[in-house]
């Protein structure tokens, strides 16, 4: 099967105001790069060959990172554009728009066709997993695999499948929180339901999605029957796949940076620096 990923670039970045009014939250620099940049390589390190993302109108300034006639001036920004080259002569990239702002399944929907008969994978840049530093790309972790091979294998067995991590119970409220059939294990577990940002959440520690899953096309083809609105988002089609037993999680091992918020971003932007001379 062809590895396809779909990124995720239509949302407004309200979080991130005003200077979203301007600049698109995957234009945000972490390292030299736009945050997009350090997405396209994470998909180029799990193998994909194709990627499609989704804008919608007044996000056309993304575009303008893949126009290499533009000039480089200075030795370091020679270099930044330089691997810029690089990492694109390895992928294809196209776009789509989005035209309502119906949410993020709406803007997978988008992407039925590109991923036809094939499972995608569904990239949300607003999570960073790793960075591309001078070297190569580096994970924010020590994987014996990579954590979307993981996603892989399910996939594989004909399931979609979620990445999740753990974080304390209190900011259980800012996520969706994945609850397992039964008993999970250290590395994934069948998924029972999903919550979006529950407001009653008591345990101590909570499974929350992070911005990487792999849908199978039945699933893609699903989210034209089912709500699509930006405050559920993907989760009506999870949920469906969940009932049906063919959702597993796998749960990430190593470090999420976050850019969605002022105060995540700005962590973001200072944690990342110590992994771009690796």
């Amino acid at each position: 099967m062809d590895r396809k990923a779909v990124v995720l670039a239509a949302g407004k970045g309200s979080r991130l105001a005003p200077i979203t009014a301007c600049v698109p939250k995957e234009l945000l620099p972490i390292g030299g790069f736009p945050a997009l940049h350090h997405v396209l390589a994470e998909s180029v390190s799990f193998g994909v060959t194709d990627v499609m993302i989704v804008l919608s109108e007044g996000k056309e300034e993304i575009k303008k990172y893949f126009d290499r006639a533009s000039v480089a001036k200075g030795e370091t920004a020679t270099w930044l554009s330089e691997k810029r080259d690089v990492l694109l002569n390895k992928i294809s990239v196209s776009f789509a728009y989005q035209e309502n702002p119906l949410g993020t399944g709406d803007a997978i929907l988008v992407s039925k066709g590109f991923a036809g008969k094939d499972p995608v994978l569904v990239m949300y840049p607003d999570d960073i997993l790793g960075v591309q530093s001078r070297y190569g790309f580096t994970l924010f972790g020590n994987f014996d695999e990579n954590p979307l091979e993981r996603l892989w294998k399910e996939a594989e067995k004909g399931k979609s499948a979620v990445l999740v991590r753990e974080v304390p119970g209190k900011y259980a409220k800012n996520y969706g929180v994945v609850y397992p059939v039964s008993e999970r294990n250290d590395s994934c577990f069948t998924v029972r339901k999903i919550s979006e940002k529950p407001s009653d959440f008591s345990r101590k520690t909570a499974c929350v999605l992070v911005g990487r899953m792999i849908l199978q096309p039945s699933a893609i083809s699903s989210l034209a029957d089912l709500p699509k609105r930006d405050d559920v988002g993907v989760i009506p089609v999870l949920n469906a796949e969940a009932e049906r037993g063919m959702l597993e999680a796998v749960i990430l091992k190593g470090e999420c940076l976050d850019i969605g918020s002022h105060e995540t971003y700005f962590d973001a932007f200072v944690r990342s620096a110590a992994f771009l001379e690796k």
